[in-house]
This record gives C-alpha cells, sequence and structure tokens, in this order.
C-alpha cells in the first residue's frame, strides 16, 4: 500500500470530530495540488436522521445554498455516484453539453465559487449506504485531468478510509461494531491486495490459482457487503483484520 495512504490511516485513527476531518482532508487536497474537497453521505447505515452530511472546505454560501435547494436530489454527480462502483471524473465541456437545463444552471452556479471540474469517489455498502468524495478545481480541464491521473489511485484509497472513518464518528461508540470472521485464505488474499498485488501476483506467492484468490475475495467482498476489491481492504484493515 502507498505510504502516504498508511500515513492517512495513522492520522485518521487520533481524529474524533467531524471539523478536525475537514481540516485533515484539506490538507490532503493542498498536498495533491487541489484546494476544494467535499464529502457528501447520502445515506450511512446505522444513522436514521435521512439528512445527508456534509463535511467539505466548499465557499459556506455555495454549500447552504446547495444544501437549502436540495441539489443532491439532481446533482449529476451524486447521481452517477450513486450507481457507480468506479471514481469518475465530470465538468469537462464534452460532459456538460449532454446536462438538461437545470443540471447546467447547478454547474454555472458552482463555477462561480471555483468549482468547475471534479473527481469522485463513490463509496457503497450494505443497507443502501452510499457516499462520494470529491475533489474540485477552476483550472482547465486537461491541467486538471493530468493531475488527476496522476494521484487518483492514492485519492481513491483515502476516500473510502474517509468515508469508513466518518462513519464510525457519525454513528458514535454505541454503533454495534460488524461482527465479520475472514478465513485464513481471505486473510492473506486481502492482505497482499493491501499490498498492490493482483489477484495474478498473489497466486504465484501463495500456490494457488488466480481463480481461487478471486472466489476468497469474492467471498470476503460479500462478507462486508462491499463492492470493490479496496472497500473490502479498507473494511478489513478498519476491523483490524489485517495490518497494512
Amino acid at each position: 500500500m502507498d505510504p502516504r495512504v498508511i500515513t492517512f490511516i495513522d492520522k485518521l485513527r487520533d481524529i474524533h470530530d467531524l471539523e478536525a476531518m475537514r481540516a485533515e482532508f484539506s490538507k490532503v487536497a493542498a498536498d495533491f495540488g487541489f484546494q476544494k474537497f467535499a464529502y457528501l453521505a447520502v445515506h450511512i447505515t446505522g444513522c436514521n436522521d435521512g439528512d445527508p452530511l456534509l463535511v467539505s472546505n466548499y465557499p459556506q454560501e455555495w454549500t447552504g445554498h446547495y444544501m437549502d435547494n436540495d441539489y443532491f436530489n439532481f446533482d449529476p454527480v451524486v447521481l452517477r455516484g450513486s450507481r457507480s462502483v468506479l471514481p469518475f471524473t465530470w465538468g469537462t465541456e464534452d460532459m456538460i453539453k449532454q446536462l438538461p437545463s437545470n443540471q447546467k444552471r447547478l454547474f454555472d452556479e458552482a463555477g462561480e465559487f471555483g468549482i468547475r471540474v471534479g473527481f469522485t469517489v463513490p463509496v457503497h455498502g450494505h443497507g443502501g449506504e452510499f457516499a462520494g468524495l470529491t475533489i474540485a478545481s477552476d483550472e482547465p480541464d486537461s491541467e486538471f485531468l493530468k493531475r488527476i491521473d496522476d494521484a487518483q489511485h492514492v485519492l481513491h484509497l483515502m476516500a473510502i478510509h474517509y468515508h469508513a472513518h466518518i462513519s464510525r464518528i457519525v454513528r458514535g461508540p454505541d454503533f454495534e461494531a460488524e461482527d465479520i470472521h475472514l478465513t485464513p485464505r481471505e486473510v492473506e488474499c486481502l492482505n497482499w491486495a493491501a499490498g498492490g498485488k493482483t489477484a495474478w501476483e498473489t497466486s504465484r506467492i501463495l500456490g494457488i490459482s488466480q481463480n481461487t484468490v478471486l472466489f476468497h475475495i469474492k467471498n470476503a467482498k460479500t462478507k462486508f457487503g462491499v463492492y470493490t476489491i479496496n472497500q473490502a481492504v479498507v473494511k478489513s484493515i478498519i476491523l483490524g483484520l489485517i495490518r497494512p
């Protein structure tokens, strides 16, 4: 696993409130050369208030306007994230041209606050749990896409950890922890995945077939109620089942 992700995980362990979480990811975004980020949780399992949770360093005038007008109900970034498990970029000219008028207006208004292009990592879990973490900028498309291309894999992992830690803060200490048990083979496969190994590389290391590795990883994902290997790795680390 990238050492920047491991350092980030260590820092999150010492954070216990949302304001500190906001400040921490503001630093992360700045380290990658981006000034704006937003984390929006539409639903977190175990929280019953029903209101979306927003943690960001976007201008408060914009976030207040966005939340007061329920823009998340037709925001194309939120809508795409709700049906995607892979990170994606948005805000390019070609993408904007295809939008209906109300969504174009949303992007026009966001652009006035320096939020023109972005990269979003969607996170899904049990019971319809859904959140997305976005890095945003007002720079030209080509420059933004180049810098995101260089950083997207690290940001992807950080976003999943960020969501998991915010979930724990919001749920509170009385929330019943998940009781998940992995087999020794599932732990081995996830450990090597956390180290950046592919299923084929893991199969060579463990002396088993690639299909067997994929079988164990699939079982682990099912137990965690997640859709990607990265999410399974993060869940395993958070629950102390593997160590990065």
